[in-house]
């Protein structure tokens, strides 16, 4: 049975550990803090005030002591991450993107900073272990990601967090219940993203490439990096010049920084 069950796992490239954190947070363009919140790495959160009071106004991080950090005892999110996880990552960041939209709008009080979160954290640990359910229709999908915070987001809070699980859902591609493709987003609006560039386990490792060609985009923008031109990758490839400006578009995004609730 567990002979089995390891050829079973073996020959479905989804179940395939694929992705180191940094992988992830690259591929993605996450911070790679991000990533150990949402595996469940971490037991403890940092205090709102470490991001608020300390960062929004310039004053020194505070200390990080022991127990701020402490490791939650899932030994097989140490290693690798599948590209079922992946895909699970790309999802749940939604939860990120109301605080990075808030941080961008005029309202800054600290009470709503704290509050929302709060709010944040207690989704992310409350579900911080449960799967994406890929295997539902895009609507129950995102009915059921709301569930944690639909009692504690106030409406308009609310309606955005729906608004990124809908988007971030609708970019990734499913076929019998599993996720087989994920689509980056590479720009902002994030609405306006063209689904050029792919991530797919089946083709070079799970590699970000040009969908349907898979020509890696790494490839493409170290060859551009180094001087060669627009002309010569269309040609070399056999892509349109739509394909490799979204390519190195895609790789010219500076990394995340490693927290997800400044700069970013």
């Amino acid at each position: 049975m567990s002979a089995t069950k390891t050829e079973t796992v073996a020959q479905n490239p989804v179940e395939v550990p694929l992705y180191t954190p940094w992988d992830t947070a690259r591929y993605l363009h996450l911070p790679l803090w991000s990533i150990f919140v949402l595996t469940g790495r971490f037991r403890g959160w940092f205090e709102p005030e470490f991001f608020f009071h300390h960062f929004r106004h310039g004053l020194p991080h505070p200390s990080i002591v022991d127990g701020d950090l402490a490791f939650a005892p899932y030994p097989e999110d140490h290693g690798r991450l599948t590209f079922r996880r992946l895909a699970d990552l790309f999802v749940r960041a939604a939860a990120f993107q109301v605080l990075v939209d808030w941080s961008r709008g005029r309202e800054r009080q600290r009470d709503r900073w704290e509050s929302l979160y709060r709010t944040i954290w207690r989704g992310l640990e409350d579900t911080s272990r449960e799967p994406v359910p890929f295997n539902l229709p895009t609507d129950e999908r995102v009915t059921h990601l709301l569930a944690p915070y639909s009692p504690r987001l106030p409406d308009d809070q609310l309606a955005l967090l729906r608004k990124w699980f809908a988007l971030r859902l609708e970019r990734v591609e499913v076929k019998d219940g599993e996720p087989r493709r994920v689509y980056p987003i590479s720009r902002d609006p994030a609405e306006q993203v063209p689904r050029i560039i792919a991530i797919d386990p089946r083709i070079r490792f799970g590699r970000p490439t040009i969908a349907e060609k898979g020509v890696p985009t790494d490839t493409l923008f170290e060859r551009y990096q180094a001087g060669d031109s627009f002309a010569e990758l269309v040609e070399d490839y056999s892509l349109t010049t739509t394909e490799v400006e979204e390519a190195i578009r895609y790789e010219a995004i500076p990394p995340a920084p490693l927290f997800p609730f400044y700069g970013w």
